[in-house]
């Protein structure tokens, strides 16, 4: 529901082009996140037979390793952002291709919070903290996108989200349980 918030908003204040241009630049972060996926799958059963010393080591190196992976994508994303977005959809949405650099920069923090949710799941075995973590990110970018309608339109929304995403991954990371 928070990743969506922005694109109702979006609607109801500017229309669809504007939809258009923020969901290719959504859905371009979005694909930036699919390795992290396939590692937060493939150390789930190691996070949860590991004693809590050893999963908290464990959890940190993966955790580096991610962060370094996430800022060379996004470097690389940022640089040829605008070429792809031009060849697959297009002049008329190269506006997506600004809006995808400030998203990529919060999928950078939610590789690293999807790696900490693993240990928070598996370690900790507290699924109601990450939905709790979800709601207070919906309240946040409901919050950040009410005066969406006022200035920079699609950069706002960009904007609205990578703010939530950063908070999200700070709790996660100072949470004591």
């Amino acid at each position: 529901l928070w990743m969506r918030l922005p694109v109702f908003i979006l609607n109801l204040y500017h229309g669809s082009v504007s939809v258009g241009v923020f969901s290719v630049a959504q859905q371009l972060a979005e694909k930036a996140l699919l390795p992290i996926q396939a590692v937060q799958d493939a150390i789930y059963r190691k996070m949860s037979t590991l004693s809590t010393d050893d999963a908290i080591l464990v959890m940190n190196r993966y955790v580096r390793i991610v962060a370094f992976s996430m800022v060379a994508i996004t470097l690389m994303g940022g640089l040829i952002a605008p070429w792809v977005v031009r060849m697959l959809f297009g002049s008329s949405y190269q506006d997506a291709a600004d809006a995808f650099w400030i998203l990529i920069i919060g999928a950078a923090f939610v590789s690293v919070a999807m790696i900490v949710s693993t240990y928070v799941l598996g370690q900790l075995e507290r699924p109601g903290l990450l939905s709790m973590l979800a709601g207070a990110n919906a309240v946040v970018c409901a919050l950040l996108s009410a005066n969406i309608k006022d200035i920079l339109f699609v950069r706002r929304a960009d904007m609205n989200l990578l703010v939530t995403e950063a908070i999200a991954l700070a709790y996660r990371k100072n949470a004591k349980v």
